[in-house]
């Protein structure tokens, strides 16, 4: 989007970021599988617990104030630019994705931008891993029943906060899959949503 005297935006730059959150969310299962838990000095172990969640939520926060800006500058512009009109069009449908696990139909693409901007926590969630873990070769040659659990982050975040006007605590189990895939929705502009 280019605007006159405003900011100029790059999709390309935001839509990777997108690729990146999903990247870094998805990759998780496969390190904490690879984890030797028996290894107080594993590399993996040392990069997980350093750049997992920092990454995760930088890069939450950096798209969710990118689209609040853009979102902003784009209803600054006139009402008939094309830039708005597809920007309208494909907002009333990225709109419809159920972004919170526990309360699908409350939450606008812009509310959960502004939730996870403000939030004051960001709990990641975690589950139980089901396939044998790169070390139980025991499980892995059919000897022995699973000797080794492991979790991993499989892409719901608790975020958290207060409500300074309402004074009120919130929260929401946001699922970062769909947060990303609407914002990739929202601005991919080259690709057909219907």
């Amino acid at each position: 989007m280019t605007t006159e005297g405003r900011y100029i935006f790059d999709n390309s730059t935001i839509l990777a970021k997108c690729y990146e959150l999903l990247s870094v969310l998805f990759g998780d299962k496969e390190f904490a599988r690879r984890i030797d838990p028996n290894d107080p000095h594993c590399t993996l172990a040392a990069l997980k617990s350093r750049y997992f969640e920092s990454s995760i939520t930088r890069l939450m926060i950096e798209i969710a104030a990118t689209v609040r800006v853009m979102q902003d500058q784009i209803n600054l512009l006139p009402a008939e630019s094309e830039e708005r009109q597809i920007y309208e069009q494909r907002i009333q449908i990225v709109d419809e994705y159920d972004f919170d696990e526990f309360d699908p139909e409350d939450y606008k693409l812009r509310k959960v931008c502004n939730k996870i901007i403000h939030a004051n926590s960001i709990k990641l969630m975690a589950k139980e891993g089901a396939e044998a873990h790169a070390n139980d070769f025991a499980f892995l040659a059919g000897d022995t029943d699973k000797n080794i659990n492991w979790k991993y982050h499989y892409g719901l975040a608790r975020l958290a906060g207060k409500d300074i006007g309402k004074k009120k605590d919130w929260s929401m189990l946001l699922d970062i899959e769909v947060f990303a895939t609407a914002v990739f929705d929202l601005l991919d502009w080259n690709r057909s949503l219907e």
